[in-house]
């Protein structure tokens, strides 16, 4: 396999910018955003922690799921794993049960160094039978989202679905308002070209969010920072050409 990282077109991350994020809301909408990955076991020491730091519960827990999408030769996998200071994520998004008459959000996720931010659009509900293969509904999503959005919004045609996953968020949220953070357990992985299922069960991700300006406490999160995402994690899981020891 060629591992070579695909070279990063300039002129789509500048389109990105100009186009799926106004100017004027593209700074306002960084934010920081840390990832830790901790033994399940450990959760509730931390949950005991976050509330003696004044981080409570904003509202019930929830199962989100990701239909990931990458161009053909997994640009922004290889985005991830060299670590570039620019990059981006393309996914469409929905609540609940994996299938059913889903409301789907399309969504870029956005790195500029250590801030992130994101550009969603609600493309209306699309069935998703259990049936219905990967590339079925990421066609499907496509088609909705041409059909809604703004006709300078640039949407990708080089795209392919990739990887979907599905995990249980629990939301908190400090005392001054301005630190976010969730807790995703477990983690599972279904692979769009192989079929193949994985789940995360040992481990949990905390993400701990905050504005670009914001002071983060260590003393909050006394844990290990994690580089890895769910993305990679989950091709690394799901398919042997993306194996941990082959790229």
């Amino acid at each position: 396999m060629n591992t070579a990282v695909p070279p990063k077109s300039e002129s789509m991350w500048n389109r990105i910018k100009k186009i799926v994020l106004p100017k004027d809301r593209f700074e306002s909408d960084l934010r920081f955003e840390k990832k830790f990955q901790i033994p399940v076991h450990e959760l509730p020491q931390l949950e005991l922690r976050l509330a003696r730091y004044g981080c409570s519960p904003i509202h019930e827990p929830r199962w989100i799921n990701n239909l990931y999408c990458d161009t053909h030769d997994y640009q922004h996998l290889y985005e991830n794993i060299e670590g570039l200071s620019n990059r981006k994520k393309l996914r469409f998004r929905w609540y609940g049960e994996k299938n059913g008459e889903l409301k789907i959000t399309a969504e870029y996720k956005i790195k500029i160094d250590d801030t992130n931010t994101k550009k969603s659009q609600k493309i209306g509900v699309i069935p998703f039978k259990s049936n219905t293969t990967l590339q079925n509904l990421f066609e499907t999503c496509i088609q909705s989202w041409e059909s809604c959005a703004d006709p300078n919004i640039h949407i990708p045609q080089n795209y392919t679905p990739t990887l979907l996953n599905r995990y249980y968020r629990k939301y908190y949220l400090n005392a001054d308002d301005n630190i976010r953070l969730t807790i995703d357990t477990p983690i599972y992985y279904e692979n769009a070209a192989t079929g193949i299922n994985a789940i995360q069960e040992d481990w949990a991700i905390v993400e701990l969010k905050c504005p670009k300006n914001h002071i983060i406490h260590s003393d909050l999160m006394p844990y290990q920072l994690n580089k890895s995402s769910k993305y990679v994690d989950g091709l690394q899981l799901t398919d042997p050409l993306f194996e941990k020891s082959s790229i």
